[in-house]
């Protein structure tokens, strides 16, 4: 990524909003990188936004994280999210960053 202090990066899987009160509205967040979060040249570090932001949807358990790491958003990564029910895996360079329990009773 080519980030400016203006721009963002993001991958999201979001909800329908396909019923009357637009309750089915959540994301899982793949990965959310602000520009304005990112560290010095000599010392990359990033702010990285990632997990499940539940909005409106009850069916949804909120579990989002956005840590600095050290992380280079302009070298090559893989970001992903495993979402076998009933918990959303989330990993960076498949290493597990993160784990929710999405799903709600």
């Amino acid at each position: 990524m080519a980030l400016s202090d203006r721009s963002m990066a993001a991958l999201w899987l979001s909800g329908f909003e396909d019923d009357p009160g637009q309750l089915r509205c959540g994301e899982l967040c793949v990965f959310e990188i602000f520009g304005s979060a990112l560290g010095p040249s000599e010392a990359p570090s990033a702010e990285v936004g990632v997990g499940v932001k539940a909005f409106r949807d009850p069916r949804l358990t909120q579990g989002f994280v956005a840590p600095r790491i050290a992380l280079d958003v302009a070298d090559w990564h893989t970001y992903a999210v495993d979402r076998d029910a009933p918990e959303a895996v989330f990993s960076l360079d498949d290493r597990v960053w993160l784990e929710v329990d999405w799903v709600g009773s």
